[in-house]
């Protein structure tokens, strides 16, 4: 699978996993969750998640492939948020070591790696800086 494909992959699941959790436990404070429950399961089609809120974030683990999708800053805000930290733990919990775009190719373990190749997305118009602070983008296609 290609970088592209994998990013936009993160990017739809996470904006699902958020949607479904902030519709079952609706949140008043989007800044620090703080009323939304500590942990829980969320089924998303036939698969069951759990999550574990932390901080400002919210990590959800799939409970058979063990994938990692940790939305932990402003989830509430930038569902569908990408970065390269939130990436680099996604690609690692799938096995995936490297990531292809054109003819380079990205060490999908290190967060400079791929922070660079989100960085070549933004200029190829493939993603948006959305928060610039933060260092958080979204797909810019549909």
């Amino acid at each position: 699978m290609s970088a592209k494909q994998l990013v936009t992959e993160y990017a739809v699941l996470q904006g699902r996993l958020c949607e479904e959790l902030f519709n079952q436990h609706p949140v008043d404070d989007a800044n620090y969750l703080t009323d939304l429950p500590k942990h829980g399961s969320l089924p998303l089609g036939n698969d069951l998640w759990e999550f574990k809120q932390h901080g400002s974030g919210v990590c959800f683990s799939h409970i058979s492939s063990h994938e990692i999708v940790d939305a932990h800053i402003k989830p509430v805000s930038y569902p569908e948020g990408i970065d390269a930290w939130r990436l680099v733990l996604y690609l690692e919990s799938k096995g995936v070591k490297a990531l292809n775009h054109g003819r380079t190719e990205f060490d999908a373990t290190n967060q400079r790696a791929v922070e660079q190749m989100l960085e070549v997305f933004c200029s190829e118009g493939l993603i948006q800086v959305t928060d610039r602070k933060h260092r958080i983008y979204t797909l810019a296609i549909a």
